[in-house]
């Protein structure tokens, strides 16, 4: 089993930025209505050794901030600033740490179009190449709980309202969406799915686009779309299952940016993905999945070719109904990350495959309740391999992989 070991308390923050350079930061509470700066913060340092004799070891550095907890989204911006999204009161704020240079950039947005909405905590980020970076608004409407975009830069006063998702709710919405992916061509893409069971899609289930506007969905389609990434080929590869089965068949549906229907890949195996995949160094794309062999749920890692071959690759220890993989990244040592909610115990890991599937779980402190996790804004030129680890009303952390 790894092993947890305290190094350091409560200490100054240090930040090792994307591409390795260190500094001293601070980071903010912000006020009402702009951009604002402060100086209060401490950390916890932690080293987890992994398992086996190639299994790395990982510093975790704890970063908790008074009155600004991390409430789901965590992003990188192409300038090396790590952004996280924080909720209090119920009013969503992004913040920004570079060096010693933090600032808070709040919220809500608003939406003229939908009759008393208002903005509850984000939910997922990105960042794109143009300096911004993206979050997704939880909006509790009359319609019930839709999702507005929101985007930001270094320097925003406030954030910038964007897409509703749905942009034409109906009284039979409140569903999920999923974590969102920058394309290749700057856009933030998105699905959006139903949340309940239900035998045929209706008008806003399921939905797909980008931060510009929807997609038109398939010819004759009968799929929920569960998570969308950049595929092998640099085309938006849309992963979904068939409505109406108890375990439904899985196929992804492929677009071009400029969202160009380009076919649809069946895939070998039934796979439910919890709103995330990731094209791994290897070319496939991986996906936390919940897959079911013999009529049950087991938690896993699947691997998927651009044929649509599933491999899956079991968490270490089974669990049946007792773990949530949520998020998946490529990290710099060339593996692929990825966060797990272990439900039974309510606890949190970050978990290591290899693309020969060799798995690692790292404990997470008891408490840190794991949800997304990025890399750097851009692997190119960094030599350190280095990973950012959100949580659900709780501190930040950040991973720093020892070789």
């Amino acid at each position: 089993m790894p092993t947890l070991r305290v190094a350091v308390a409560t200490c100054a923050i240090v930040l090792l930025t994307a591409c390795g350079g260190a500094g001293q930061g601070s980071i903010p509470h912000s006020g009402a209505g702009e951009a604002s700066q402060s100086n209060t913060v401490s950390t916890k340092q932690f080293v987890v050794n992994g398992t086996g004799s190639t299994a790395p070891s990982v510093t975790m550095i704890e970063y908790n901030v008074p009155g600004l907890p991390s409430s789901g989204g965590v992003t990188v911006a192409k300038d090396g600033a790590v952004w996280w999204q924080s909720s209090v009161n119920g009013v969503g704020d992004m913040v920004r740490m570079q060096g010693t240079s933090v600032t808070v950039v709040p919220g809500p947005i608003a939406s003229s179009s939908l009759p008393a909405a208002a903005s509850v905590p984000f939910l997922k980020m990105a960042s794109t190449p143009d300096g911004r970076v993206w979050g997704a608004f939880t909006l509790s409407t009359p319609y019930g709980y839709l999702y507005q975009l929101g985007s930001a830069t270094n320097g925003a006063k406030v954030i910038s309202p964007g897409l509703v998702i749905p942009p034409n709710p109906t009284s039979n919405d409140g569903g999920n969406l999923g974590f969102l992916v920058t394309g290749p061509d700057g856009n933030v893409w998105w699905t959006y799915h139903g949340s309940g069971p239900v035998s045929t899609p209706d008008v806003n289930d399921p939905l797909i686009g980008n931060s510009s506007g929807l997609l038109t969905l398939p010819p004759d389609n009968n799929t929920t779309f569960l998570a969308v990434t950049v595929g092998p080929d640099k085309d938006m590869w849309f992963l979904g299952t068939a409505y109406g089965a108890l375990f439904p068949p899985s196929n992804f549906a492929r677009y071009t940016t400029s969202g160009e229907y380009l076919g649809t890949i069946d895939l070998s195996t039934p796979i439910s993905v919890n709103q995330n995949a990731v094209t791994g160094p290897d070319g496939a794309i991986w996906v936390p999945d919940q897959f079911f062999p013999n009529n049950q749920n087991t938690f896993a890692i699947g691997r998927i070719t651009s044929t649509g071959a599933v491999t899956n690759y079991p968490l270490p220890n089974p669990r049946i109904d007792n773990a949530d993989p949520r998020d998946i990244t490529v990290g710099g040592d060339g593996a692929l990350w990825f966060t797990i909610k272990i439900l039974s115990s309510n606890a949190s890991a970050v978990g290591r495959i290899t693309t020969s599937g060799q798995i690692t779980e790292y404990p997470l402190p008891a408490g840190f309740d794991a949800f997304q996790i990025t890399g750097p804004y851009s692997a190119a030129g960094c030599g350190n391999a280095q990973l950012w680890v959100s949580s659900v009303n709780g501190p930040l952390m950040e991973l720093v992989i020892k070789s």
